[in-house]
């Protein structure tokens, strides 16, 4: 009866990823269990614009008419089934429950996998309504002991429940969406992708390159170096060209430090 019941679970409880390859050696978490979770791309994050693009729940990765830097995550989906059809999962799961943000919170909170000590919200996708970022809120001021952080440009939402925001919720505005007027308007903790080094250096920013910046409520600007499939013939794909495998991740965690090395050297 108890292995009918576990089994039950398992299918209805959301999907949590692994740490990727870029969280590996992130000095923060060192000896921590890191988990993250996921929605689709673009279909879930209102105020995407220069980083757009998404995948049809069958296939086929559309960019957005202003896209500039294609989203990391909707690159991903476009060429792994099962990730996409993971995080069409969570929000399958979500959708009877858009308005309730105690329902959605008590999903998460269930799902949550018990011996996690941080949570990326958000590999992919965003916080898509006010209910939805207060679910989330709810199950962060409930687990006060497990560090949960995210990069988002809902700011409109974020800013109409920043009351609601516990300690252990560190947010990241992330420029390149529809409202980046909003981040230094309300002093924002903020985010930009740099296209170079040089572009990084000039705008005296530091480039997080394990999210240490992401997870550190201290740290207020920085810069992400560009990665990920970019669409062809594009500035941005031009410049991932020129950055030679920088901006990639490896599994290797020794890998993503000396590539980190190198590139903080260039500061």
């Amino acid at each position: 009866m108890r292995k009918a019941i576990n089994l039950i679970t398992a299918l209805v409880a959301l999907k949590f990823g692994r740490v990727n390859a870029k969280l590996k050696g992130n000095p923060l978490a060192a000896d921590k269990t890191i988990v993250t979770f996921s929605l689709p791309a673009a279909w879930t994050c209102p105020g995407a614009n220069l980083c757009k693009a998404r995948v049809a729940r069958d296939g086929g990765l559309v960019d957005g008419p202003n896209v500039e830097f294609r989203c990391w995550a909707a690159s991903l989906e476009a060429i792994r089934t099962n990730v996409r059809n993971a995080h069409w999962h969570n929000f399958d799961m979500l959708k009877p429950y858009l308005n309730d943000a105690r329902k959605m919170a008590d999903i998460i909170g269930q799902s949550l996998p018990r011996r996690a000590d941080i949570v990326r919200v958000h590999e992919s996708g965003d916080f898509f309504n006010d209910a939805y970022f207060r679910a989330w809120c709810l199950v962060a001021a409930a687990h006060p002991n497990v560090l949960f952080y995210a990069y988002t440009k809902s700011l409109k939402t974020w800013i109409a429940n920043r009351a609601a925001v516990p300690a252990n919720l560190v947010l990241t505005a992330s420029r390149g969406g529809l409202w980046d007027e909003l981040i230094d308007k309300h002093g924002l903790k903020t985010a930009r992708v740099v296209f170079s080094i040089e572009q990084a250096s000039k705008l005296g920013l530091t480039i997080d390159h394990d999210d240490s910046a992401a997870m550190d409520a201290n740290i207020r600007e920085f810069a992400l170096l560009l990665h990920g499939v970019q669409p062809a013939k594009s500035e941005a794909s031009r410049a991932l060209v020129a950055l030679k495998g920088i901006g990639s991740y490896s599994e290797n965690t020794a890998e993503n430090h000396a590539r980190a090395a190198r590139v903080n050297a260039q500061l």
